[in-house]
């Protein structure tokens, strides 16, 4: 089991620009969001997807950034999502210091973004032996496509997903607006506020 003193778990569904937000903190583009996060000198940070844990050889990470598909299990199994199961998130019980980062995003967004990686995988999909994964994905992204035009069903996602981190003793639980601009950063008192528009 990893062992890790401070953990920020960025954590999102899929196209809400969790990949490049780190990259944008990495790159010191953002460093109001870095200096609110406690993010001191980024490059001692260590960055990783949430698939790629088992990959650490390491038995203790001081500063670690976590990126979170919080949809992973959905889209396995079905609209059945139990973070719980998911084997990854272990590492919050062996985490002294957490901080979440829980990013939302306008709905329209997700579904262009979506559409986007959809063509961008099919034109890339020229070897037969991955067509089938393609066939995969695509099916997976179909499924993500009425998820995201469904405001109400997104919402019960992210209503499971702060329960669950509510299960856990935190330093902060913030909610990032990742807008088109500059992201906005909210704490998660403000979440109802947040989301109030679209519901």
């Amino acid at each position: 089991m990893i062992s890790v003193n401070k953990l920020v778990l960025f954590a999102g569904p899929p196209a809400s620009g969790k990949s490049t937000l780190i990259q944008e903190l990495q790159m010191g583009r953002i460093n109001f969001l870095s200096q609110k996060l406690g993010l001191d000198n980024i490059s001692l940070w260590r960055c990783i997807e949430t698939q790629k844990l088992h990959e650490l050889s390491d038995l203790h990470i001081d500063r670690l950034i976590l990126q979170y598909d919080f949809l992973r299990q959905w889209k396995l199994k079905y609209f059945n999502q139990n973070y719980e199961e998911d084997g990854p998130l272990d590492i919050l019980n062996s985490s002294t210091e957490i901080i979440f980062v829980t990013l939302w995003i306008d709905p329209s967004i997700l579904i262009k973004r979506i559409a986007v990686r959809q063509l961008d995988a099919l034109t890339q999909c020229k070897n037969p032996f991955k067509f089938f994964v393609f066939l995969r994905s695509v099916h997976t992204r179909k499924r993500l496509k009425q998820l995201y035009s469904n405001v109400d069903e997104l919402l019960c996602q992210y209503d499971k997903w702060l329960k669950f981190c509510e299960t856990y003793t935190t330093k902060s639980h913030w909610i990032l607006k990742n807008t088109e601009d500059v992201p906005i950063l909210y704490p998660l008192s403000k979440w109802s506020q947040v989301v109030k528009e679209f519901e």
